[in-house]
């Protein structure tokens, strides 16, 4: 299982003037018709989306480290121009997409009658998969392949893709490459 994106967020539990930001940060810029600012970071390469009141999100992380670290540069450069002052906040995970591959392939056409399984071959070449407990939709393509979206941690992950394999196991949906 590969993290390919991970969003996650703090608040400064602060305002923040945003207009310093734009005048401080070259990389950031403000965009038409949006309540905050958006700043980019080369390495980790993310985006931040920066809101008056003190909310901040990142995207576009590969892994958590990776948003952590960017999260202490930000801070740093926040600091640095007296726009933050107080403790580091905690950083909350909202969602971690991951990808990874079965050693087999699936019966996408199988898929298309069940009732909770969304496939509209005219439309995207993978079948959209939901399930509660742990909440996650699952991309998936006939090569094995496919892509998790909607859990806070590595171990719903691992929870949601067993729930997956059970579900394929028990509906006949897989056959060997």
């Amino acid at each position: 299982m590969q993290i390919i994106n991970s969003v996650q967020s703090i608040n400064l539990k602060s305002k923040i003037d945003l207009q310093q930001i734009l005048e401080h940060l070259t990389d950031s810029y403000k965009p038409a018709k949006f309540p905050g600012i958006v700043l980019k970071l080369k390495e980790p390469k993310v985006a931040f989306l920066i809101f008056g009141s003190g909310k901040i999100i990142c995207s576009g992380a590969k892994s958590l480290e990776d948003g952590e670290k960017a999260f202490q540069i930000l801070l740093a450069e926040l600091r640095k121009y007296n726009l933050f002052s107080g403790p580091d906040p905690e950083i909350i995970v909202q969602n971690l997409v991951a990808m990874d591959k079965f050693d087999f392939n699936l019966d996408i056409e199988k898929m298309f009658y069940l009732d909770n399984v969304i496939y509209e071959p005219e439309m995207f070449p993978g079948a959209i998969f939901k399930i509660e407990q742990p909440e996650a939709t699952f991309l998936l393509f006939a090569n094995g392949y496919f892509i998790c979206s909607g859990c806070r941690s590595k171990a719903e992950i691992k929870r949601a893709i067993k729930k997956l394999e059970e579900f394929i196991w028990k509906k006949k949906l897989w056959f060997e490459a």
